[in-house]
């Protein structure tokens, strides 16, 4: 009897022993699969994370190659523009010359996948912006020479006085005074013009007169009377480039007529009857090929009537000194734009200024 009770003592304490250890591997099984799937989480979390990074880094790249291969399209425009500019060798200049009416350029001078569009203004550019799948080459269309404008580093006070006058429908004694601060600005002394500026104004608005010609067009706003309004209005009709004369080929019928009423005190609206003769003998197709008054006027007269009043102001306009049919620098915009898809682009802008030699004189990047 007390063999039997000892055997069964001995099974049920050899049963016990299984059950603890069958217990003890299922928890060390249980453990171990929450380690392995801890692992898991964090290898998992750690391949998310490198992803994010390393596709951060090539969008980065992408983004870096994208807009240096817009700027280097954009340069190649401006390269484009000089050789324009530089086989043009009659002389005289026009808007009929390739240089300012432009031509498509297709395939040449493609930088991998992308090309550039050379434009004269904003307006322009906007326009083929807006066409942009359809262009998908590269494209010149045109400068604008700086003797088309007025340059308001050597402008006289009266023409400075006309062109206000008739760009900003200012009242004559309004555009003389906006006239003489210009000319107070940009000399040497600080002697006061009547209606002008000196240190003794400028001092009391925080900065002294310039005392010198014109880095910037932009120095305007820093003149007494130029109000924002009266720039942004001017803007599209002076400079500080070329040569300070007017390219009676190309100046707009503004800057004509300003610069024919200065010079010659006629009526205004005889003044603005020559001028738009001017204009219209030019959108005829014809160019005036030589600055001799005698050839000018000659010209004119080919084409229109001249009463005894105009013949007498062109006469006093083209004895001013101021007439040129040359011009000697260039304006424009030059755009690179980098894609393969025809619809997400790198698009990198150059705002630039040249002279004849290819110099470059203003150089403004986006």
């Amino acid at each position: 009897m007390m063999k039997y009770i000892y055997i069964s003592a001995v099974l049920i304490f050899d049963k016990v022993s299984v059950e603890k250890k069958g217990k003890k591997s299922t928890n060390q099984s249980g453990s171990l699969l929450i380690l392995v799937l801890w692992a898991l989480f964090f290898l998992t979390s750690l391949a998310l994370t490198a992803g994010v990074y390393v596709s951060g880094g090539l969008a980065i790249a992408k983004e870096i190659k994208g807009r240096t291969s817009a700027r280097a399209l954009a340069l190649t425009g401006v390269e484009r523009a000089i050789m324009e500019v530089m086989v043009d060798t009659n002389w005289w200049d026009g808007v009929e010359e390739t240089w300012s009416k432009g031509s498509s350029v297709h395939n040449d001078w493609k930088i991998e996948n992308g090309f550039y569009i050379v434009c004269s203004s904003t307006d322009a550019l906007n326009k083929n912006l807006d066409s942009i799948q359809k262009i998908g080459k590269n494209e010149f269309l045109g400068l604008e020479d700086e003797e088309r404008r007025v340059n308001i580093n050597t402008a006289s006070a009266g023409l400075l006085s006309a062109l206000i006058e008739i760009v900003c429908r200012a009242d004559s004694m309004s555009a003389s005074e906006i006239s003489a601060s210009i000319i107070d600005w940009r000399d040497e002394d600080d002697i006061v013009t009547p209606g002008g500026a000196e240190n003794s104004y400028y001092l009391r608005m925080g900065y002294s007169c310039a005392n010198r010609q014109f880095y910037s067009v932009h120095e305007l706003l820093l003149v007494k009377g130029i109000k924002p309004e009266i720039y942004q209005q001017l803007m599209p009709y002076i400079t500080i480039f070329g040569s300070g004369k007017i390219n009676i080929n190309t100046a707009d019928e503004k800057v004509l007529f300003a610069a024919i009423y200065a010079s010659s005190g006629m009526a205004r609206n005889e003044c603005q009857t020559l001028a738009q003769k001017i204009v219209r003998l030019r959108q005829n197709g014809k160019v005036f090929d030589s600055s001799d008054a005698f050839a000018i006027i000659k010209r004119l007269e080919e084409n229109f009537t001249l009463n005894p009043v105009e013949k007498s102001a062109l006469g006093a306009f083209l004895g001013s000194g101021m007439v040129t049919v040359k011009s000697s620098c260039f304006r424009g915009i030059s755009t690179g734009l980098a894609g393969s898809n025809g619809k997400e682009f790198s698009k990198k802008t150059v705002n630039f200024v040249i002279n004849r030699t290819g110099r470059i004189l203003l150089w403004n990047e986006d």
